[in-house]
């Protein structure tokens, strides 16, 4: 999504370090941060 102050150029980043990295482990990890996270700024 576009949501956040990260840049394109840093979202680019992060996709392609995901690509280049991606497990299954991988997946489960960011699935739980993203449950478990809790953020003023999340949405």
């Amino acid at each position: 999504g576009y949501r956040g102050n990260t840049s394109i150029e840093k979202r680019i980043e992060y996709d392609i370090r995901y690509v280049e990295n991606w497990s299954l482990v991988l997946d489960i990890q960011i699935m739980l941060k993203t449950i478990f996270k809790r953020d003023e700024n999340a949405y």
